[in-house]
């Protein structure tokens, strides 16, 4: 496998942690929305334990999802399991775009938290699997150094105030 393919794999390894990064940083803009009493963006504004929730409700999704990694990767094996698990984040981000109930930006936050633990225990095994030795350091880091840019991204993206 040649060095080209084995980066564009890492890529595709690493999309997870940029889709993590922005998960963890998307409440740091959103709250302020979420709990004005002239919100627009959901029915009514969040209580305090609501708000909680939004910022703690991933990392218990992540516990689970940590748990559940090694079951999705030998049950779909490393491609296919990489992509259920993007399948999940998917579902969390359209949910939270497409409703207005903070019932289920609470359930989309934590069912991204499942993809969020799976994908940080799935990304380094196909790396480290079809990496050379020659590179290999450089794209085990990789999924952390994705991880930064996401955030950087997320910020950018962000249209606030």
């Amino acid at each position: 496998m040649g060095k080209i393919h084995q980066c564009h794999t890492t890529l595709a390894c690493v999309m997870g942690s940029i889709l993590t990064a922005s998960l963890s940083v998307w409440p740091s803009y959103t709250i302020a929305e979420f709990t004005s009493n002239s919100t627009t963006v959901i029915q009514s504004p969040m209580s305090s334990f609501e708000t909680s929730l939004v910022g703690s409700l991933p990392s218990l999704g992540g516990m689970l999802g940590t748990m559940c990694a090694g079951m999705i990767i030998d049950g779909f094996g490393r491609k296919n399991g990489g992509l259920f698990i993007a399948l999940i984040y998917l579902l969390s981000w359209v949910m939270m775009d497409l409703t207005s109930s903070t019932m289920i930006i609470l359930i989309a936050r934590f069912l991204s938290g499942i993809s969020m633990g799976a994908s940080s225990v799935h990304a380094p095994i196909p790396i480290s699997e079809v990496a050379d030795e020659s590179i290999r350091g450089m794209l085990s880091s990789a999924p952390m150094a994705s991880y930064c840019i996401g955030a950087m991204l997320s910020y950018f993206i962000w249209d606030g105030p």
